[in-house]
């Protein structure tokens, strides 16, 4: 048996991991909410898989990244898209992140994919860790 949580908070997350294994916590995570990011560095201590929903700030958000200055240069940097750097960005931030980023269309998957092969720099990922909105 394999159980997993969605939208906890670290005191929700506790009191399962007092009845039960936990394997996963999926809870919102972007470059523009980290409203999770307790959560997430307990489940980096705890060696939880954390699935970030809405790794593209959610549905018809995701041309908002395409917007922001500092993913857009960061992204004409690499020859990459805005999206592609948001989510290289989750990749490289733990080891215990999964985005999961919804698509409709075919091309957009293979694009998301692709984010894999994205390294940012130390230096890109300050300034990207410093975007506020």
């Amino acid at each position: 048996m394999h159980i997993g949580l969605s939208n906890v908070s670290v005191e929700q997350l506790n009191a399962a991991l007092e009845v039960a294994p936990i394997i996963s916590v999926q809870n919102r995570m972007n470059v523009f909410d980290r409203s999770s990011t307790d959560v997430l560095h307990r489940c980096e201590k705890m060696g939880i898989t954390f699935l970030s929903y809405s790794p593209l700030s959610g549905m018809g958000q995701a041309g908002r990244i395409g917007e922001n200055r500092v993913l857009s240069r960061i992204a004409n940097n690499h020859g990459v898209s805005p999206q592609q750097v948001a989510l290289a960005w989750l990749l490289q931030r733990s080891p215990v992140i999964l985005p999961i980023p919804g698509a409709s269309k075919s091309r957009n998957i293979v694009d998301f994919a692709h984010s894999v092969k994205v390294t940012l720099t130390s230096h890109e990922m300050a300034e990207l860790n410093a975007i506020t909105d």
